[in-house]
């Protein structure tokens, strides 16, 4: 467990310094909004595959599923991710460490990234 707050509280800096000159970023809660996002996309990227690889038809066919994950699990999401780094100022905190301030941001990128690349994959292949 103590694994996974590392990772987190590191893709919370980066994404924070990644974003900073942003129009969202001055929000106080734009670092979850970018994560939700992200982490969506996989959800997307799964969702397409599942369908396809399982199911074996398109998503679209099934449009209430499909707008139940969108809405519900988009929100839950980003309320996890709001209330993990809000709770007890965790995101206050990890900005005022600076521990991630002099590594790379290479897995930063990485994971804002690999979902946009997934979806354009599945575009090209035609799923």
């Amino acid at each position: 467990m103590k694994t996974f707050h590392q990772i987190m509280e590191y893709l919370y800096y980066k994404i924070q310094r990644i974003t900073r000159y942003s129009d969202t970023s001055s929000l106080n809660v734009h670092v979850p909004f970018v994560m939700t996002g992200v982490i969506f996309f996989y959800i997307v990227d799964f969702w397409i595959l599942y369908h396809y690889i399982i199911m074996g038809y398109p998503p679209y066919k099934d449009m209430g599923a499909v707008l139940l994950v969108v809405y519900g699990g988009g929100l839950a999401i980003w309320l996890s991710l709001y209330f993990y780094y809000r709770y007890k100022s965790r995101d206050y905190r990890i900005m005022q460490k600076k521990t991630y301030e002099h590594t790379t941001s290479l897995w930063a990128y990485l994971f804002m990234l690999t979902p946009f690349v997934g979806l354009l994959a599945l575009a090209i292949f035609n799923l």
